[in-house]
């Protein structure tokens, strides 16, 4: 009964170990892909004015 008690004891900690393992790379991997997302968003906002500046150029050229 104690083999068997100590046998429970070892999966069970080594599922929850491996558990832990898997949350914490999981929250690794999700700062990781919010980091990319503010990379992205910033990108485009940036793309955003300097289309909006090119656009208002043009519109100055067309008028001269």
């Amino acid at each position: 009964m104690k083999i068997l008690c100590l046998l429970c004891l070892l999966i069970f900690s080594r599922v929850c170990y491996f558990c832990f393992i898997a949350f914490v790379l999981c929250v690794i991997v999700m700062a990781a892909l919010s980091g990319i997302a503010t990379d992205v968003e910033v990108s485009i906002h940036e793309i955003q004015t300097l289309l909006d500046e090119e656009d208002k150029q043009e519109k100055e050229f067309q008028v001269c």
